[in-house]
């Protein structure tokens, strides 16, 4: 990077409740940037300094960046350039097709200023961004250098491209980074503007367009799919509204059909999605069981369609992104110029592969920014998108037939982390990988979106958690093993994952379909350039429904692993997942 040296003030602004500036003065300390120092005081710098990353003493050597303004023409004299431009890119994720690597199923700071030949752009939107940011980073003192160690090294560990990062504390911007490269092609940096894939956190906001079109009349929870997609199966004949958003519908998922990849590519609607599934046995009656899965989420992107005559996209724009101003956020268009879109990326780091996004549509198909996120964080403290009973709804689990209770709402994962109830959504799509993770006892929301499949979005989700509040730090401790051969035997099935060697016959015919080879390849590959297994723990025994469920946590080389195994009555496995953490 070419660094400049020009005399400038340094202005703090904030957006008041109308959206209008207002200057913050007064702002003191001493500052040290590369090749100078100075003093901030009541907005001015002195003496000359070169602008690069500017670290404040104050903060424990947190780098503040700064949003610099000042006469343009100095740097014709300094650097010999005709003006500056800053780094704006958008970031989104997605959680799709995802379910076997995940057992859930599962604001904007520019970086350091750059000279540029002819370019003077700045962005009101921006300088907000970038002054939040100053302003917040004191609040979190020495956690931020925490956090970017942890960040970084988990990266490092991973082999991870880029992630941006935001944590929102009592429902404002706390810090926001970006890390790594967004595209590494062009060396483009990762930032807090970059746009990634976020996958299926597309599936909350699905699920509120149904809830607003519920609440307007338009649509029951309880009514039948069918009688306003007749066209459906006539096996679906008594699944509702309540069951695709709370994954009890027993529609198989459509990303496990063998077939799915094979027309991944090409554009689909809903005569393809029922070509897969349309003829497939239900895996259980409605409302008996709960099984993540991704073909509820497509129907109801259709069912939002036939009840209000628009496209999900035009719904998804008109009703939540307009209105809270997250105007990074959409339906993916691969065909689109999006500024600042990531790039994905597979394990290698190769380039990933395509997937038309008409596949994962409701289920996934959105893109978003850390910041973007974060807007919708806030929404969720207030009614402007739904009233609060409505949201509470939302966040109760759901209640199976039988009367036991699920770990999802309508489009939400209920969970833990500590002893504090957490909501939130994980989401995998092709190169990328994106986590929002909410603890509303705290109001703490961290939102992190990187550009790699598998990657580490929810592993950095709940650890900066724990980073910024202790007593959110996850520790799940072994428990003794009443039948220890069996471990050993799940352990030798995570040791050939490891030596590409793992034998189909272990599961029923169904997991195979669903493992072999393409799963299973892609763990292999993962896992082998890890190294040997260190440690092997028993976490979690239940027994439920003729089915025994042991989950395990695991070492490989330094990294943390969790394996879950579901085994029914004939000793096959029917259930099966493993994450890295």
């Amino acid at each position: 990077m070419q660094q400049i040296v020009l005399p400038f003030k340094l202005v703090a602004v904030r957006p008041d409740d109308a959206g209008k500036i207002v200057v913050l003065d007064g702002l003191q300390g001493e500052v040290a940037a590369s090749g100078g120092s100075g003093r901030i005081e009541r907005g001015k710098l002195d003496p000359l300094v070169e602008l690069d990353e500017f670290q404040d003493p104050r903060h424990d050597g947190v780098a503040l960046r700064l949003l610099l303004l000042g006469r343009l023409n100095h740097l014709e004299k300094a650097g010999g350039v005709g003006g500056i431009r800053t780094h704006d890119p958008l970031i989104t994720s997605t959680s799709f097709p995802g379910p076997l690597l995940r057992p859930l199923g599962h604001h904007s700071a520019p970086i350091p200023i750059m000279a540029q030949r002819g370019v003077h752009t700045y962005r009101v939107r921006n300088i907000f961004a970038a002054l939040l940011l100053l302003l917040a980073i004191p609040a979190l003192g020495q956690n931020a250098k925490k956090i970017d160690d942890f960040v970084a090294g988990l990266m490092a560990k991973r082999g991870v491209p880029g992630l941006s990062l935001a944590v929102v504390k009592d429902g404002k911007m706390a810090y926001q980074k970006g890390y790594g490269f967004a595209d590494l092609e062009n060396r483009v940096p990762a930032t807090p503007d970059t746009v990634y894939e976020i996958g299926s956190i597309t599936k909350p906001f699905t699920a509120a367009v149904v809830l607003q079109l519920v609440q307007e009349g338009k649509m029951k929870l309880d009514s039948r799919v069918r009688d306003t997609m007749p066209e459906l199966p006539e096996g679906w004949k008594e699944i509702t509204v309540r069951q695709l958003l709370t994954h009890t519908s027993g529609i198989p998922s459509y990303t496990d059909s063998p077939d799915f990849w094979k027309h991944g590519r090409d554009p689909a609607g809903e005569a393809d999605f029922l070509a897969l599934v349309g003829g497939a046995k239900l895996d259980f009656e409605p409302g008996a069981q709960w099984k993540y899965d991704n073909s509820g989420y497509f129907l109801l992107g259709l069912l939002v369609e036939k009840v209000s005559g628009e496209s999900l996209r035009e719904q998804l724009r008109k009703r939540i992104f307009a209105p809270l101003g997250m105007d990074r956020s959409d339906l993916n268009d691969p065909h689109a110029i999006v500024p600042h879109r990531a790039h994905g990326y597979d394990p290698g780091p190769l380039n990933t592969t395509y997937i038309d996004m008409s596949w994962p549509y409701a289920a996934g198909a959105m893109i978003s920014t850390v910041e973007d996120l974060a807007k919708w964080d806030a929404a969720l403290y207030g009614d402007k998108i739904l009233p609060a009973e409505t949201w509470k709804e939302a966040w109760t689990p759901a209640t199976l037939a039988n009367g036991n209770k699920t770990h999802y709402g309508f489009g939400w994962a209920l969970g833990k982390l500590g002893d504090e109830p957490t909501i939130g959504h994980d989401g995998a799509i092709n190169g990328f990988n994106a986590s929002l993770l909410r603890i509303p006892s705290k109001k703490l929301t961290i939102i992190a979106c990187c550009n790699a499949d598998p990657g580490i979005a929810e592993a950095v989700a709940r650890g900066v958690a724990g980073i910024v509040d202790p007593s959110l730090v996850d520790v799940v401790k072994p428990i003794p093993d009443p039948e220890p051969k069996i471990g050993e035997a799940h352990k030798a099935i995570l040791q050939a994952l490891i030596d590409g060697n793992l034998k189909k016959d272990l599961f029923t015919e169904e997991m195979q379909a669903r493992l072999f080879p393409a799963f299973v390849d892609q763990v292999h590959d993962l896992l082998s350039r890890l190294g040997s297994i260190e440690s092997f723990s028993l976490v979690r025994l239940e027994d439920k429904d003729g089915l025994q469920i042991r989950s395990y946590r695991a070492s490989i080389g330094g990294q943390g692993v969790t394996m879950s195994v579901v085994t029914n009555k004939e000793g096959k496995i029917s259930g099966f997942s493993i994450n890295l953490t």
